[in-house]
């Protein structure tokens, strides 16, 4: 192993012991030594988090969660581009930067109507589906009988063309006239009841 925990004494690990610790722990996955990096990193990364205001326990968490990237990445690690140290700062940053990201975020409101499911009418949503449908009903009363029977039967009763075709013992081609003429009518009429005729 490139890097032994026991044999070097704290005051003796420089940027070559850390190099060799990570490789070690990218390499062979030695829980030993990254818990002799954990150990020395957590409380310093803990610090430099505290430092830009997080709370203590935050700061505890987003550390964790950095060193323990570490542990995933460290066959990331490249000696030759970076020490140890500034590697595993630059992770606990982008960590922090995070964590500050989502905690400015604001929480949604469980209870805002556009959060309901599909088929989840909320009061509000019940009420304006009964006002649409009474003036659908109303404008579809002012339709020639014809149009108002095919629309009826397609849209209210949710036949397919052909079958309203063989109910009303008419052509295909027909119903879809209908249905065509009648829906330019019915949006005609919805417009006016708005007070909206573009």
């Amino acid at each position: 192993m490139a890097a032994r925990a026991t044999n070097i004494r704290p005051q003796d690990r420089d940027a070559s012991y850390w190099a060799a610790l990570m490789l070690d722990i990218a390499e062979n996955r030695d829980k030993e030594a990254f818990k002799t990096l954990f150990d020395y990193y957590a409380p310093r990364v803990k610090s430099f988090i505290m430092r830009s205001g997080i709370s203590e326990i935050t700061a505890e968490e987003v550390a964790q969660e950095a060193l323990m990237t570490v542990w995933r990445k460290a066959d990331k690690y490249n000696p030759a581009l970076a020490s140890a140290s500034t590697w595993i700062f630059t992770i606990a940053r982008n960590k922090k930067i995070d964590r500050l990201r989502k905690d400015a975020r604001p929480l949604p409101d469980a209870n805002d109507p556009t959060f309901a499911g599909p088929g989840v009418d909320t009061p509000e949503t019940t009420a304006w589906h009964s006002i649409n449908a009474a003036k659908v009903h109303a404008a579809l009363d002012q339709l020639p009988e014809d149009q108002r029977k095919v629309l009826k039967l397609a849209f209210i009763e949710e036949n397919p063309h052909a079958a309203v075709s063989e109910m009303l013992g008419i052509p295909l081609g027909t119903v879809k006239s209908r249905i065509r003429l009648g829906l330019e009518k019915l949006r005609t009429l919805l417009a006016e009841q708005r007070g909206d005729f573009s």
